[in-house]
């Protein structure tokens, strides 16, 4: 019926030709998963190539941690040789200030010495040896002073002893003690002290003058001491019967002064 439907249609319009079919495009085999094949997937490692370069190799890396280390080296290197170099012109400053401090504790002794010799009157300022006692006892008064080179310089031999007094008493001897048995940390500090008043002190070896003067003012203590309980138990023993006298109110009123030394010098020496 079909070919005569052909037939039988005008000859001017032709059938239209049937159009092509497509054909179906196979798809690509997928590749199972790693999950849907029982395997654990495994995390590749991200590339850091870039595009259109070959991957770098693994020596290059030990390359360049090798050049680095060998950089910092040579900066410690640097740092050490420059800390050294510090210390050595520190070592040097440090020297040179010693150096200029010793300088001038030259310069200052020095002058220390020209002032001494021009206040004492040329006399020698070299090291004074305590003299023997056969020659300390010889003579009536003023041996001490005349030891001491200052028979022509009374003032300065009474100011010494008033000072070493008065220093006794500051660094806290005990006066009924006896030189021999006093603190060796009092008598030092008395020594130095006595040198810093009196700088003509420092002449003298061992500080024997000072402790000559110390001697006679706690011997001299003591006597006033006795001569004045004495007085007081004698007082006790008459029931305070007995009258004062004029040298028992002249010892009252010398109660805060010192005895003369001077006076006891033959008696209390040597």
């Amino acid at each position: 019926m079909a070919s005569t439907q052909n037939e039988n249609a005008p000859p001017g319009n032709p059938e239209p030709a049937p159009k092509p079919v497509p054909k179906p495009v196979a798809k690509p085999a997928q590749k199972p998963t790693a999950k849907q094949a029982g395997a654990r997937p495994t995390t590749s490692a991200k590339s850091t190539t870039a595009p259109g370069t070959s991957a770098t190799p693994v020596t290059s890396s030990s390359a360049n941690r090798s050049v680095t280390k060998q950089v910092l080296q040579g900066k410690n290197d640097e740092l050490q040789d420059e800390n050294a170099r510090l210390k050595a012109q520190l070592l040097q400053a440090n020297d040179a200030r010693k150096a200029a401090e010793q300088v001038a504790r030259d310069a200052e002794a020095a002058k220390k010495v020209a002032e001494e010799k021009i206040s004492s009157g040329g006399r020698d300022l070299t090291t004074i040896p305590k003299p023997p006692a056969s020659e300390m006892n010889q003579g009536d008064r003023g041996r001490l002073m005349r030891a001491m080179q200052l028979e022509e310089d009374k003032p300065q031999y009474l100011a010494i002893q008033a000072t070493v007094h008065e220093l006794v008493i500051r660094v806290g001897m005990n006066l009924d003690v006896p030189y021999i048995k006093q603190p060796a940390e009092l008598l030092g500090k008395l020594f130095k002290l006595s040198r810093r008043r009196h700088p003509y002190l420092e002449r003298f070896q061992s500080d024997w003058p000072t402790a000559e003067l110390t001697k006679q003012f706690l011997q001299n203590k003591r006597k006033h001491s006795n001569r004045k309980r004495k007085a007081q138990e004698n007082d006790s023993a008459q029931g305070g019967s007995r009258k004062r006298t004029k040298s028992d109110d002249v010892e009252d009123s010398d109660e805060g002064e010192e005895p003369d030394d001077e006076q006891d010098e033959d008696k209390d020496e040597t």
